[in-house]
């Protein structure tokens, strides 16, 4: 095996700092899509068949922060996918004010 061969076989390996980074970004494009749905349609808007938006991010949030404390290497737990629905962007669900459950995991494991 030659050296390019060797360079094309290799691995990238992702930094802690450069996955969390990676994370926040894919958070702040939800954050950013949330804002910019008008209320109601947050909410009831449908495409095709699917689910509105805000069902779809309630999801996510509710393995978001399962998820990352696993590939943090805290072991595996229950997701728990039925969060508190979101009836407004304002209200205190972990759709209306955010959810930051995964930034307690990587403050532990920088």
């Amino acid at each position: 095996m030659n050296m390019e061969e060797t360079k094309k076989r290799t691995a990238s390996v992702v930094t802690s700092k450069d996955l969390l980074k990676h994370w926040q970004g894919h958070r702040s494009l939800t954050r950013r899509v949330i804002e910019a749905y008008p209320e109601k349609e947050l909410f009831e808007y449908s495409v095709g068949g699917m689910r509105p938006f805000a069902a779809m991010a309630q999801e996510l949030l509710a393995i978001a922060v399962p998820g990352i404390r696993q590939i943090a290497g805290e072991g595996t737990e229950e997701l728990n996918e039925h969060l508190d629905k979101a009836g407004s962007k304002g209200d205190s669900s972990p759709l209306g004010r955010g959810y930051s459950g995964n930034q307690q995991v990587w403050g532990a494991n920088p």
